[in-house]
């Protein structure tokens, strides 16, 4: 299904701080309806909690829908639910969190509870209030709110979106649990009892290891409607597309069009089209790395997160490794391009700036290199194998018509968007993960620690 959307609603904010503000206005003005969807809520978030408390005392109408990831909402004893159960006791009527759980055994009873996640997770960012929406790649969390650098695209006045998104929740409830502050007569097998609360599953008799049909069947009606190429262009405005990635079920949307994308996107003998892509993860989906790779009628920027602004630098345990083995996945890569015969026409780039992370994703397509971009991808994918085969995704394409293309409010956004790219790219500096010392120091046994998890990175 694909929306058209005035071009003068969207707004790209550039900041953590931007995105915090933003987020607490929305809510703060909300009348009706409040959709968050992330893979966390941090333990921390105090101003957040009590913004969404100050709402509901103020509308008794107001209804909060938060959709979170079962494993990562649950961990520890500061967990989100800890953090939002106050919420629950004091507006029951108006709450309801729900808590997805990937179908895989392995993940709920041979591994320790952190490393559940690297098996599925809920990923889907929507940040909705009555009928304005932000989408990021960002969670909830302090760091996200200050130095933790994402993408952040705030759309005003967009009924049909939020409908859609509101429809793309209640579509997930069925594989998800539902938080309860107790059990009551009809629990059911597959709930879960945890010392001061319940988690009620959604799914009835199915097993929440057998939920792969139920799972694809609903999410596949979301949908139905017209497909981008017959959306009629309306002045000023731009098609916006979902895409649902869930891998776990036999849904790949997000791939099927990437895959074209990348492999078909072209221009003229003198003129090439610029494709700009980052992530803050790096192990790019195979089919994308060979249809990039293949492409020789376009130019590639990427840009990654250096080891110093990926957010498990300095962890402590395994997870210390992580950004040595993106650090051999970029050394992979460059390899690739070395052997294609690419190095001129793609070119990657590390992301630095001191006492920050980085976590931006997406991609930006223009003519040329010295034009504004007429396409965009923004959304929760990391565009890794991790995100294509685990995850539970949801991105969106935006992509102007060409018949709209020198529109005034059109071509507005377009400069937004052109900003965006060069806001991100002044902290990439030329890769450096050739040296063997330092941050990119490897130690021995993380190569064979990266083919054993690869999937999960």
């Amino acid at each position: 299904m694909s929306m058209n959307i005035p071009a003068k609603n969207l707004q790209l904010l550039q900041s953590p701080a931007s995105f915090h503000a933003n987020l607490l206005g929305l809510i703060s003005n909300a009348r009706s309806r409040i959709l968050i969807s992330s893979l966390y809520v941090g333990s921390t978030e105090k101003n957040l909690v009590d913004a969404l408390h100050s709402a509901l005392d103020k509308n008794p109408k107001l209804q909060l829908h938060l959709a979170l990831d079962l494993n990562r909402a649950t961990r520890a004893n500061d967990s989100s639910v800890s953090l939002l159960l106050p919420l629950l006791k004091s507006h029951p009527s108006q709450i309801k969190v729900t808590l997805y759980r990937p179908p895989s055994i392995i993940a709920s009873t041979l591994v320790p509870a952190r490393f559940n996640e690297g098996f599925g997770t809920w990923h889907p960012k929507i940040y909705a209030v009555d009928d304005d929406v932000l989408f990021s790649g960002a969670n909830l969390n302090s760091s996200y709110f200050t130095t933790r650098q994402d993408r952040y695209i705030l759309i005003r006045n967009a009924p049909t979106l939020v409908d859609w998104c509101q429809s793309f929740l209640r579509a997930v409830e069925g594989i998800s649990y539902t938080l309860a502050l107790k059990a009551g007569i009809d629990s059911g097998r597959h709930d879960i009892i945890r010392p001061g609360y319940h988690l009620r599953w959604n799914g009835g008799k199915t097993s929440p290891f057998a939920t792969r049909f139920k799972a694809k069947e609903a999410l596949l009606q979301l949908s139905q409607g017209k497909e981008p190429e017959k959306i009629v262009a309306e002045p000023g405005h731009v098609t916006l597309t979902p895409l649902i990635q869930a891998g776990l079920f036999g849904v790949r949307q997000e791939e099927q069009f990437l895959k074209r994308l990348l492999s078909s996107v072209c221009g003229s003998k003198s003129i090439r089209p610029a494709v700009h892509l980052t992530t803050g993860y790096f192990n790019l989906h195979a089919p994308y790395r060979r249809a990039l790779l293949s492409n020789h009628n376009a130019t590639f920027d990427l840009l990654v997160a250096s080891p110093k602004a990926n957010g498990f630098f300095g962890s402590k345990g395994l997870s210390g490794r992580i950004p040595e083995a993106y650090t051999l996945l970029e050394r992979s890569f460059m390899s690739a391009i070395q052997g294609a015969g690419r190095a001129d026409e793609v070119r990657l780039l590390e992301w630095r700036k001191p006492e920050w992370t980085y976590h931006a994703k997406g991609i930006w397509v223009s003519p040329a290199n010295d034009q504004l971009p007429t396409m965009t991808l923004f959304g929760s994918t990391n565009l890794s194998k991790r995100s294509a085969d685990r995850d539970l995704e949801l991105s969106f394409a935006m992509s102007i018509p060409d018949a709209n293309k020198e529109d005034a409010d059109v071509l507005h956004l377009r400069r937004k968007l052109s900003e965006e790219v060069k806001g991100l790219w002044q902290f990439g500096q030329a890769w450096n993960g050739a040296q063997k010392d330092g941050e990119r120091r490897v130690r021995r046994g993380t190569g064979i620690l990266g083919w054993l998890v690869g999937g999960m990175l």
